[in-house]
Order: structure tokens, then C-alpha cells, then sequence
């Protein structure tokens, strides 16, 4: 019932002290902005025993809000009292260690959540502690004891937050002070062969830390992977100049290792078992493919130490490139980029320049968009990232005829009705963005009265950005204009 209380209590002043301000074009209008003020009195201690007084061993405190992100800073630990003036609301208060391994080494760490301030008030904030003592061992035996193989461990809260280091595997951890909570220990290769190669590895999980002391011991599982390349079942170039290079990458989370080139024919390497996608990226040479990040074998479940076959199938696509139907300009000077990306993976594969008429490119089967992107020149589509062909299923050697759209858009440009000054001194930029993909295309100054630009037709927004000059809007990013159909008709 309190809870609930709480959430009508916010929302009642919400709906008094929010309100809506329309301004009409042509029109002038007061706007009074009343900033409502309230003292927050803060008490910071550990262990309900207050912080040290020393400038040596010190935490900062600030309020956060939950929606928003909107802060406040409030002081450090040892201020033993401290007040600040802040905007009623609703925040998290945030505690982030600065200085001294005698207090919580946390630095970006929620200690009170949704606390409500709407008056002046006293808020007493108790930081918990927990000494912790990691211990490492490798397959239930020690690592080895030199920094030329090892590894790093953290952890790493729930919820997000910093990380915080735990020690190196190659010698003994010292006790590490910590806020209470549930987290993840994480392992990261460093140094070596002898160890795992994982860099960014979950080795236990949602480890409830709530004693008062507490032993962790951390065993980190280790097999071996031998790893063998083929493209289109026969080995790969033995030549450092046709190369890709292959990892492992967990699905789920951050993790990832290094496999090794494709002209290393087998290859060992120590991880932690787990399910990974193998990942392929071209390196060099224009006889394998050229993807820079492709998952070609997905959801491989290594739990004991095995033989991997990687074969990675390649096809040849076979490209000529027009706009309305003609062939682009055989010039440096007028040019734009081609490439394929898959839709799903973001996975890339350069193409070539549009004044290469016909273009081979060796590449992995797969669905792909392709990709228009300007590089210098009037003469063609301005746009820097249009979509030109989407979902493009490209699963045998095959040629692939890719031809522009392009109409010519005559942009004017009026504030309020009236031109802009003509003047470099009070000026802002035009451009057209698509709301759903990354593409743009930049159209002209304010005080080009009369603007054509060649455009791939397509739905944009008009996005007006101040420059420079008072007497004209001060807006950095503003859509003027929402989902305009530009098309050739």
C-alpha cells in the first residue's frame, strides 16, 4: 500500500507541475520556467560505521535518474555531511570508488535504488562491505607462475557496472573489499599458450557475494581445440598473401578467440568449453573470400578436447553497375562504393568503385543487401549508405546486375515563409536522413536559395542543422520535415 501510495503521489505531480507549450510559426511568446528546489542532506557511512576522514581512501556519491540519466553530484565519503540542491525526483544513488582498497573497490555501483525526494530531507546512506579472497586454479590444478602465461580475472555486477579487477592468475590474489551483490567472474587472456584463449569469458555466474568474508575459489575448465581450414573442401592458399583469419565468438555474450590464418592447415589452441559461432574474416588476397566477419559454422557446442574441420564455402559474383539503366561515368572524379552487407550479422564484402564496369568478387553464400555509398562527384547519388538491393540471395557463382535509381531534387530553403539571409554569417545546413536505416544525404547551405542534388528516391526525413549566425534557428539536429516520398514519378 506504501508503494502504491508513492506512484499515485508522482504521478498527481506530474500531471500539476508538467504542461504543454506551443509556439506557432510567426508568433512571439513568454516562456516562464519555474525550477522547483529542494536541500538534500546526505549522510554517507560503511557498515553503519562512518567512512574515513583521509583524502587517501575516499568514494564518490551522486544521484542518478532512473529514466532520464539525469545526475547529481552529491560529494564524497569523507564529507560526513553534505548538502546539495537538486530538482525533486526519483533517483538511484550511485557509489564509485576513488581511492583505497579499504572500502568497496566498486566504481559504478547502484547502493540505493529509486529513492524519492520531494522535500527537503535527511538521507542516510550505509554502504555494506564484503572481503573477498579469490583463489585460481586451471582444471583443479595451479596456473602456470609466470606473467608469460596468464590470465586476468573480474568481476563483474549483474546488473552492468564497471568491472572490477579480481588479480592475475599467475600469483596469489590479495583480499578484495566489494559491495555485496550477485556477479559474474570473468576471465581474460592475457599471455600465452598454457592458458586459455578466451578474452572475455564467463567462468561462474550469478555468484551471490553476501558474506561477511568469503573464499572464492575460481577453477577455470580448459580442453583443446586442433583446428583445420579448407575452402570449398581443399586447403586454403599456403601463401601469407591469400589469408583470412578465423576466431570463435559466443553467441551470447562478449567472448571471443583467436583461432589462427587459413594457411596454418592445423592449428591448437586451449579454451574454455562452450558454445561458440566460427568466425571468418578475410585478411588478404582476392582468391578467397572477402567477408569481414562471417559466421560459417554456428553454435558449436566444444566441451571436451577435438578436432574442428572448418570448410568455408565460396562462390564468385560477377557485378556491373548503371545508373537509370546507363553505365556510371568512367571517372575518379564521379564515383561511389559498392559492397554487400548481410542484414542479420552486419557481416561486409567490399565490392568496387562504380567506374569498374564488371567486377568479380570470391564470397561466402549468403542473403545480402547491397550497398550505394558517395565518394566524390555531382553527377551521381549523393546518398553515403542507401540500400539499393535488399535481400539478395546469393547462393551459387552467378552475375549480379546492380542499377542505381537516381532523380535530381531542386531543394528551397525559407524560415518562416521569407528566404534566409544570404550570408556565410547566419547560416545552417540541410540534409536528408532516412528514419530506417543509416543513410543520408546532404542537400546545402540555407542561403543556397535554389539546390539540385541527385538522390536514390526513397522516404526521408529534412534535417536542419544551425551553423552559425543568431538570427536564424539555433537547433542542432531538428527534422523539419517527416517521411517525404522522393520518387522518380
Amino acid at each position: 500500500m506504501r508503494l502504491l501510495g508513492l506512484i499515485v503521489g508522482i504521478l498527481v505531480l506530474a500531471l500539476f507541475t508538467s504542461s504543454c507549450f506551443i509556439i506557432s510559426p510567426n508568433e512571439e511568446a513568454d516562456l516562464p520556467i519555474d525550477v522547483p528546489a529542494v536541500t538534500l542532506t546526505s549522510n554517507y557511512s560503511m557498515n553503519g560505521e562512518p567512512f574515513s576522514v583521509s583524502q587517501y581512501t575516499k568514494a564518490f556519491f551522486s544521484l542518478r535518474n532512473p529514466d532520464s540519466g539525469d545526475t547529481v553530484e552529491l560529494g564524497y565519503s569523507n564529507d560526513q555531511y553534505h548538502s546539495t540542491l537538486i530538482i525533486p525526483g526519483i533517483y538511484d544513488v550511485n557509489y564509485a570508488n576513488t581511492r583505497g582498497s579499504e572500502i568497496p573497490q566498486n566504481k559504478d555501483a547502484i547502493v540505493k535504488a529509486a529513492v524519492a525526494i520531494q522535500t527537503d530531507q535527511v538521507l542516510d546512506i550505509n554502504v555494506s562491505s564484503v572481503l573477498v579472497e579469490p583463489h585460481f586454479t586451471l582444471n583443479g590444478k595451479p596456473f602456470p607462475s609466470s606473467i608469460y602465461n596468464s590470465a586476468e580475472f573480474y568481476l563483474e555486477h549483474i546488473s552492468g557496472g564497471e568491472r572490477i579487477p579480481l588479480g592475475n592468475s599467475h600469483q596469489e590474489s590479495e583480499p578484495i573489499v566489494i559491495l555485496p551483490g550477485i556477479y559474474n567472474v570473468i576471465y581474460s587472456h592475457q599471455n600465452g599458450d598454457l592458458v586459455p584463449q578466451n578474452q572475455d569469458a564467463i567462468v561462474m555466474s550469478e555468484v551471490n557475494i553476501s558474506s561477511s568474508s568469503r573464499a572464492l575459489a575460481i577453477d577455470v575448465p580448459a580442453v583443446s581445440l586442433r583446428s583445420a581450414y579448407a575452402m570449398n573442401g581443399d586447403p586454403f592458399p599456403e601463401a601469407k598473401f591469400f589469408r583470412a583469419f578465423f576466431s570463435l565468438r559466443n553467441p551470447d555474450s562478449d567472448d571471443t578467440v583467436a583461432l589462427g590464418y587459413s594457411y596454418e592447415q592445423y592449428h591448437s589452441t586451449l579454451i574454455i568449453p562452450g558454445v561458440y559461432d566460427v568466425v571468418y574474416a578475410h585478411t588478404q588476397g582476392s582468391e578467397i573470400p572477402q567477408n569481414k566477419d562471417a559466421i560459417v559454422m554456428s553454435d558449436v557446442n566444444i566441451s571436451s578436447s577435438q578436432a574442428l574441420a572448418i570448410d568455408v564455402p565460396a562462390v564468385s559474383l560477377r557485378s556491373a553497375y548503371t545508373m537509370n539503366g546507363d553505365p556510371f561515368p568512367e571517372s575518379q572524379y564521379a564515383m561511389a562504393f559498392f559492397s554487400l552487407r548481410n542484414p542479420d550479422s552486419g557481416d561486409t564484402v567490399e565490392r568496387g568503385y562504380s567506374y569498374d564496369q564488371y567486377h568479380n568478387t570470391v564470397i561466402i553464400p549468403g542473403v545480402y543487401d547491397v550497398i550505394y555509398a558517395h565518394t566524390q562527384g555531382s553527377e551521381i547519388p549523393q546518398n553515403k549508405d542507401a540500400i539499393v538491393l535488399s535481400d539478395v540471395n546469393i547462393s551459387s557463382s552467378q552475375a549480379l546486375p546492380i542499377d542505381v535509381p537516381a532523380v535530381s531534387l531542386t531543394s528551397s530553403y525559407t524560415t518562416n515563409g521569407d528566404p534566409f539571409p544570404e550570408s556565410q554569417y547566419a547560416m545552417a545546413f540541410f540534409s536528408l536522413r532516412n528514419p530506417d536505416s543509416d543513410d543520408t544525404v546532404a542537400l546545402g547551405y540555407s542561403y543556397d536559395q535554389y539546390h539540385s542534388t541527385l538522390i536514390i528516391p526513397g522516404v526521408y526525413d529534412v534535417v536542419y542543422a544551425h551553423t552559425q549566425g543568431s538570427e536564424i534557428p539555433q537547433n542542432k539536429d531538428a527534422i523539419v520535415m517527416s517521411d517525404v516520398s522522393i520518387n522518380s514519378s
